[in-house]
């Protein structure tokens, strides 16, 4: 039963991960490490990352091409 919780637990830190809404990373990470302490480790330590990019290029005065990309990683 302990084991089904932990799997709820972790699909919903993975369901927050995939929303395109900002989301308190410092938040899922404790969630992280506190869910791996629940399912027995000894020690757990968590990593996320957020950042947004963008990016003009011109060429002869005009805008060539416009690049925005965002991305969240964990582990």
């Amino acid at each position: 039963m302990a084991e089904l919780a932990n799997q709820t637990q972790a699909e919903a830190i993975q369901n927050s991960l995939a929303q395109t809404e900002p989301i308190d990373m410092e938040a899922l990470a404790a969630d992280v490490v506190a869910l791996a302490m629940k399912a027995g480790a000894s020690d757990a330590e968590a990593v996320v990352r957020e950042g947004d990019e963008f990016s003009v290029n011109v060429r002869m005065g005009q805008v060539e091409t416009l690049k925005e990309s965002g991305s969240r990683r964990w582990g």
